[in-house]
């Protein structure tokens, strides 16, 4: 671990307005294009990662904004509260398989994270005059799990070199890879997923009910593709909390019977020709034996569940007629080097809670996450094509990006202001579909521990992470 014994200050500023969107819909496409080729969307939300974490050693390219650029490098600091503490981390790789602690990202602890204090004025972060920076990552983890030794909080700021996610680094190689693509709102999972399905998480900033079974009320692609008898399925193994079972009109329409499946029934409908339109995987989550990539879960696991599901695919009759969208769900606690931006609210609601220095914090959903890995897979994108800021609406892709494309290609209007907001990606789909797609991805990595202490040994034997 590199330490450091001044503070690098950071030069990076989030956008100061949002944009307010009336766009057009796109222009019919004329015969033989991808959108009259295209029947299938094979949509896989993994968990808590953030962009920089898996994906910014990447060096297949110098195109891509992650951290082989010295400039992106910066030193965190271990109090970023204390102005006379000048102790400081500068990321690094690392190659153990999963994290010890589990980092920081409840709602309040999220925007510390990006912003260096639990006291937003949400006045002065639309107008841009309250910025992020990004430099509280560190803190937060040792005050998360009460740490002494800054060094055991590091992993929350640390990435992995490309030959230890081997899968996530030849899918970029060979379709595309968005390096500005942003999460939905500052806080855990299932508001995030909530928004990635519906738009919204409609005012909740933490995994409480109705975010849990059935609770929610607001309109989601789910119900959205029944009305318009478009197919849908969603697999996992989620013990009942497949994302689609957030809605309380999943259980009242009995779709939470017909349309919420296992994962191997993804399998079963490829090899049976029985594949729905939309097709929306969950992996299991969230420790040890997990498909995630949630921690404890093995960054290994998650690769094979990826290397599945395309593999898979790849091999079936439905390759030339699918696209594939691979995203993370928000970014975990981990670091990325690029603050999140300004965009609009979904709604008008606001979330409180009591932030860990006893202050009241809000969050009014005003802003993004940080950056997430997202890769777009069909035979109908180019090759190795690094996306970056959005050519359209808001000019920033984000997780309602997908939500957006969605009611494009099947023709519904936008669930919230922030999807119309969200940038789509119908200038990269080709006029023709590729013939030189991988039909096998390579082995997933086996972890080399010989760098670890007779210490971090111990306690990763101790939690099954060896």
């Amino acid at each position: 671990m590199v330490a450091s014994s001044t503070l690098r200050s950071l030069g990076l500023a989030a956008l100061s307005l949002a944009v307010q969107v009336h766009a057009a819909p796109p222009a019919k496409p004329g015969k033989d294009s991808w959108k009259d080729e295209i029947k299938h969307i094979i949509w896989i939300v993994m968990e808590n990662r953030s962009f920089d974490n898996l994906m910014g050693g990447m060096n297949y390219t110098d195109d891509i904004d992650g951290l082989l650029k010295e400039e992106n490098l910066v030193c965190l600091p271990v109090n970023v509260t204390d102005p006379n503490n000048d102790e400081c981390f500068v990321p690094t790789s690392h190659n153990h398989n999963s994290v010890l602690l589990d980092p920081e990202h409840g709602s309040a602890d999220s925007a510390f994270e990006a912003y260096s204090t639990f006291d937003l004025d949400l006045e002065a972060i639309q107008e841009g005059k309250q910025k992020p920076d990004n430099r509280g990552f560190l803190t937060m983890q040792l005050w998360g799990h009460d740490l002494d030794d800054p060094a055991e909080a590091t992993d929350a700021i640390n990435y992995y070199p490309p030959e230890y996610v081997p899968i996530l680094t030849d899918l970029a190689k060979n379709f595309v890879l968005f390096d500005r693509w942003f999460g939905g709102i500052l806080g855990p999972t299932n508001p995030n997923r909530a928004m990635l399905t519906s738009g919204t998480s409609a005012g909740h900033g933490e995994n409480d009910y109705p975010l849990t079974h059935w609770g929610s009320k607001q309109r989601s692609i789910f119900q959205i593709l029944s009305e318009k008898n478009i197919t849908w399925g969603n697999y996992g193994d989620t013990g009942g909390v497949a994302d689609a079972n957030f809605y309380a009109w999943t259980r009242e329409s009995g779709t939470e019977l017909t349309n919420v499946h296992l994962k191997d029934k993804y399998f079963t409908h490829l090899e049976e020709g029985t594949l729905p339109e939309l097709v929306y995987l969950n992996p299991t989550c969230c420790g040890v034996g997990t498909e995630s990539m949630h921690p404890d879960g093995l960054v290994s696991d998650g690769e094979q569940y990826i290397k599945d599901m395309y593999e898979a695919l790849r091999a079936s009759k439905y390759w030339e007629k699918s696209l594939m969208v691979i995203t993370f769900d928000e970014h975990g606690g981990f670091w990325d080097h690029v603050p999140p931006v300004v965009a609009p609210r979904p709604d008008n609601l606001t979330w409180s809670t009591t932030a860990r220095d006893g202050t009241e914090f809000t969050l009014d959903f005003g802003t993004t996450n940080v950056r997430l890995p997202t890769l777009l897979i069909s035979p109908w994108v180019p090759k190795g094509h690094v996306e970056h800021k959005g050519k359209n609406n808001g000019k920033e892709y984000s997780a309602t990006s997908i939500l957006k494309f969605l009611g494009g290609f099947w023709d519904f209007p936008d669930l919230s202001p922030r999807v119309s907001w969200s940038s789509t990606w119908e200038h990269l789909m080709l006029k023709k579909a590729r013939k030189d797609t991988p039909k096998t991805l390579p082995p997933v990595k086996e972890f080399d521990i010989s760098s670890l202490s007779a210490k971090q040994l111990q306690q990763r034997a101790a939690r099954g992470l060896l």
